[in-house]
């Protein structure tokens, strides 16, 4: 409902205000926290696009020369028997 929205915007500034008019250090304390949530939500945005990236462009599995030349041997064995 945008109207509770709208109130409950304007109830959280009515307090902010009033706790910025008792304790002006407080107002530090609340930017420092809304500073904190960002950084820690651009973090997590990284850390989710880094994580999906990961997944998404996993390598394929490698096949190694080892076996390519044990499976070789193996059929070229065959042919001399």
């Amino acid at each position: 409902d945008p109207c509770s929205i709208c109130s409950r915007m304007l109830f959280t500034s009515g307090i902010r205000k009033a706790v910025d008019a008792y304790n002006p250090s407080a107002a530090a304390i609340m930017t420092t926290a809304e500073e904190t949530a960002k950084l820690l939500e651009e973090r997590r945005r990284k850390q989710m696009l880094r994580r999906h990236t990961c997944s998404t462009l996993r390598p394929e599995p490698r096949v190694s020369l080892q076996s390519i030349q044990s499976d070789v041997i193996l059929e070229h064995s065959e042919w001399d028997m």
